[in-house]
């Protein structure tokens, strides 16, 4: 009687854990959204891949205070919204329907959104020269305090324009201002990774 022979035993292929991974396992690969395992948990989560910076990871869009920090998010400038920062903060913005508020009951005196650390320098995408925070239901809200889950943006002109949704071109069409002052306005920040 013969006996059984063995094949070796088939080993998974690695997780990919990060877009700098799948890009170097992958080289030419372009700026989008993957399904990646970022918590290495087995579960591939839905991130945009900024391919053309070398492979960093952008897990959502957030609301937040200047003038804090974040563990793990990254406020952003006028000037930082190449293509790829574009299109997550478009598709974060969609998918959630509107930014994450990052802050718990956080109270601003200022509304127009700030642009990094780029002191008295105020943006708005789709051209405007500034934009407010808004609630979800497209209500202006400026000078209180922000204690909603999430926010939408509002255009300075007119102001009860919002933008319940947000395109990609929109977002890369930045419009500056210095007409603000610089008194605990609200920034848009990203949670990314390389």
């Amino acid at each position: 009687m013969a006996l059984p022979t063995f094949q070796g035993v088939q080993k998974p292929p690695p997780l990919i854990t990060s877009c700098e991974e799948y890009l170097a396992a992958n080289s030419g690969s372009s700026d989008g959204l993957y399904n990646i395992d970022i918590d290495e948990d087995g579960t591939n989560e839905t991130v945009y891949c900024d391919m053309t910076a070398g492979g960093y990871t952008i897990e959502n869009a957030g609301f937040g205070d200047h003038e804090e920090t974040y563990s793990g998010w990254y406020m952003l400038k006028s000037s930082e919204y190449t293509a790829a920062v574009a299109g997550a903060v478009a598709y974060f913005y969609n998918e959630n329907g509107g930014f994450i508020n990052l802050g718990s009951s956080w109270n601003s005196g200022n509304c127009c959104i700030i642009s990094g650390s780029d002191n008295n320098l105020y943006y708005s995408f789709d051209g405007g020269n500034y934009m407010y925070p808004a609630n979800t239901s497209g209500v202006t809200k400026c000078n209180s305090g922000y204690s909603d889950s999430y926010y939408k943006l509002t255009k300075s002109s007119p102001s009860t324009l919002h933008f319940s949704t947000l395109t990609q071109s929109q977002v890369q069409n930045i419009g500056t201002s210095n007409s603000c002052s610089d008194n605990g306005n609200p920034a848009i920040f990203i949670k990314r990774s390389l």
